[in-house]
């Protein structure tokens, strides 16, 4: 069955005389061809702003799925035009949109606080060797001093080890190594002030692509090598095993006031 093609030229042709304008002329429904093929014309017509929301639009409400023009009548209806289209995106989003910004907003400060407190785990004295232990026998072996200069007792943590060739700027691999602390020689959990030694074997088995590059001939045959280990904060957990935090509040609460401000903008352009 043809499916509906509303990407960003989704718009429609004028239809029901000049004196409309693009946000309020219906659409050409006899079929999706018609529908697809008249909807760019109005789209063009369009301010960039308004290009902007209505896309926004078309996007919450998955129009671009509809697959017969029988469904796109039955559910936006045959007078349907960008105005109610924006509508129903606003209708449909704006509630979720603000509360979660709210709550966002709400532990932004708290969430900060600890990624800044759990960056303060440093590792040292950084060096590469190879893995003497039965499962990782001849792998590649990142050993390094841990001090957590952080306020948290953790029960394990996660390293960003990254692997520099000759003078490159840019890590030629980056491998993320699970260091726990729940068992082994140092089971008793990792507490705030802390500094210990430890090792993490690069796994190269399996489809880890970025674990195999430790190895392939480039690595092999570069004249110097060298190792940034970096503690990811988000996968820190405490003695209970729970994420201190997770995700990245910045950066989603930065998407969501970008939405909220579009949803404002979009209900003064449909008034």
């Amino acid at each position: 069955m043809k499916k509906l093609i509303i990407a960003s030229v989704f718009a429609a042709v004028l239809l029901s005389g000049c004196s409309k304008g693009p946000l309020d002329t219906t659409f050409d429904l006899t079929n999706l061809q018609t529908l697809t093929d008249s909807s760019s014309k109005i789209h063009d017509e369009l301010p960039e702003q308004e290009s902007e929301i209505v896309q926004w639009a078309i996007n919450t409400l998955n129009i671009g799925t509809v697959e017969s023009i029988e469904k796109f009548k039955e559910q936006y209806g045959a007078d349907i035009t960008y105005r109610k289209i924006v509508k129903l995106a606003v209708d449909n989003r704006k509630q979720a949109v603000f509360d979660e910004y709210e709550r966002l907003k709400s532990i932004e400060k708290d969430w900060t606080d600890i990624y800044n407190d759990l960056s303060k785990i440093k590792a040292s004295n950084i060096s590469l060797g190879t893995s003497s232990e039965f499962f990782t026998r001849g792998k590649p072996l990142v050993s390094f001093d841990v001090h957590n200069g952080s306020k948290q007792d953790l029960s394990s943590i996660q390293w960003e080890i990254d692997l520099y060739l000759d003078d490159e700027q840019e890590p030629y691999s980056t491998y993320t190594g699970i260091d726990s602390y729940t068992y082994g020689s140092k089971k008793n959990g990792l507490r705030a002030g802390e500094t210990v030694h430890r090792s993490i074997a690069i796994d190269t088995f399996g489809f880890n692509d970025n674990a195999k590059k430790w190895t392939d001939l480039k690595a092999q045959n570069a004249k110097k090598k060298s190792i940034a280990v970096t503690v990811i904060p988000t996968s820190a957990k405490d003695f209970s095993e729970e994420n201190l935090i997770t995700g990245n509040v910045p950066k989603a609460l930065k998407a969501y006031e970008a939405e909220k401000n579009l949803i404002i903008n979009a209900e003064k352009m449909i008034k």
